[in-house]
């Protein structure tokens, strides 16, 4: 037996059997239609070059992904980050947050040196870590306020930079009654909720100075066209937060053709056929 969740404070009603392994069930077939995305994605280059478009406006010492999935996007951002940085990845999939763990164990490693011949001694072994920065995966959802790790982030001060790469979720998210509540009936309405949420919490969250990376998908054979809907919409959703637009950039990618992957809308109406970007958006905390 589960426990619902979202029950009053203090009361704790049980979630039948049958709706919890079909939530498992929904979040099992989601991470594993994903992982094969994000590894087509990450064979491309993409998860580096989105990296190195963030950290071409500085390199963070300390960063939060927002939406880590099966962990590429952290993966590349590490090996982007200096050693000894700290990045925290969120997810409310658990079958996500595991595969994300498998790819991201811990880069620290005990080594055992002998001190006596009764005795020994632990140290951090350098060459093992391979000088990546580690990893705290955190069990959360985006859309709920999570005042414990709000707490974690308050004591450890404001962050460097923040991730927003993609927005997705599984299928039983339609049944969560916040989704209900709220109206999020559709992928787009659903991204749009995932986005403003983001970019208020790096209006909260991200030093004066810091970054905040948002990153989406766009279809279409004009460039220019791209450019310009992203941007009218980006700004409509920071325009009274402290946060400035001062990168927008296309990168040229291709999705996945079946093999168990996530099936992505296309525009296949265009002439010339479309062709796929990823678009990246980067803000600037305000001073």
């Amino acid at each position: 037996m589960r426990w619902m969740q979202d029950a009053p404070m203090g009361e704790r009603r049980p979630m039948p059997t049958a709706q919890a392994e079909a939530i498992g069930r929904s979040r099992y077939d989601y991470a594993r239609a994903w992982a094969v995305n994000a590894h087509h994605y990450e064979a491309q280059g993409l998860y580096r070059r989105l990296a190195s478009l963030l950290t071409e406006h500085g390199v963070p010492h300390s960063l939060i992904d927002l939406g880590c999935g099966t962990g590429e996007g952290l993966a590349a951002m590490r090996a982007a980050m200096p050693p000894h940085a700290r990045l925290w990845g969120l997810d409310e999939n658990p079958a996500c947050l595991a595969a994300a763990t498998a790819r991201l164990a811990p880069v620290e490693r005990l080594a055992v040196r002998p001190a006596a011949a009764d005795g020994y001694d632990l140290l951090y072994h350098p060459a093992e870590t391979g000088g990546e920065a580690p990893v705290a995966l955190i069990h959360s959802d985006l859309l709920r306020p999570d005042p414990g790790f709000a707490e974690t982030i308050a004591l450890a001060g404001p962050v460097d930079a923040m991730t927003l790469w993609f927005t997705g979720t599984h299928g039983a998210r339609e049944d969560d009654r916040l989704i209900a509540t709220h109206r999020l009936c559709s992928d787009e309405l659903y991204g749009l909720a995932v986005e403003l949420t983001g970019l208020g919490l790096a209006g909260d969250w991200l030093r004066p100075g810091g970054l905040f990376q948002l990153v989406g998908r766009a279809a279409h054979p004009d460039d220019a066209t791209i450019l310009t809907a992203f941007r009218a919409r980006l700004l409509g959703l920071a325009e009274h937060l402290p946060l400035s637009l001062i990168a927008l950039d296309l990168v040229p990618y291709t999705e996945p053709a079946g093999g168990g992957a996530m099936l992505v809308a296309q525009d296949r109406s265009s002439a010339p056929p479309a062709r796929t970007v990823a678009v990246s958006a980067i803000f600037r905390r305000d001073s």
